[in-house]
């Protein structure tokens, strides 16, 4: 799924700088990624509350 793997490149990038995890929240980021822990599979679940955390 896309949002899986979109959520997959923000986890990335939150890891590679707090810079980078300040972007994806003022970017709006936290909202799609709340949703996809609801509505998503299960893989899409797990990337989107690993990049949460990571935030």
């Amino acid at each position: 799924e896309d949002r899986s793997e979109a959520a997959a490149c923000l986890v990335s990038l939150a890891l590679q700088s707090d810079r980078y995890g300040k972007i994806i929240i003022g970017e709006g980021g936290v909202g799609p990624l709340l949703k996809l822990m609801k509505e998503g599979n299960i893989e899409g679940q797990k990337n989107a509350a690993r990049a949460i955390g990571l935030l």
